[in-house]
């Protein structure tokens, strides 16, 4: 594998494990135990209001961290650019 497909590779890896890790904040955040658990503090307004923004930042990241994985624009996409660097490197197979 050449330096190029390393770098792609480690891109797409980085992008998965944000996206995994945001999944497991928002998850932790009040859809597991946690919601029994603290259920004085989910109950309050304040804590709900923050509680909900944290939803939709750890969503909106996820989402963003898997965009980078299928973005249409080649530059930016880690399957597109695996894909072209693949290609332009010998392998006649069909790629995805």
């Amino acid at each position: 594998m050449n330096q190029t497909t390393i770098k792609i590779l480690n891109d797409l890896k980085v992008s998965i494990d944000e996206a995994v890790r945001h999944w497991e904040i928002w998850w932790e955040l009040g859809y597991s135990g946690n919601r029994t658990e603290f259920k004085s503090e989910f109950d309050s307004e304040d804590y709900n209001y923050y509680l909900h923004a944290s939803y939709e930042a750890h969503s909106l990241s996820m989402f963003l961290a898997l965009g980078r994985i299928f973005d249409p624009d080649s530059r930016s996409s880690s399957i597109r650019a695996l894909k072209a660097n693949l290609s332009e490197n010998g392998t006649n197979k069909p790629l995805i």
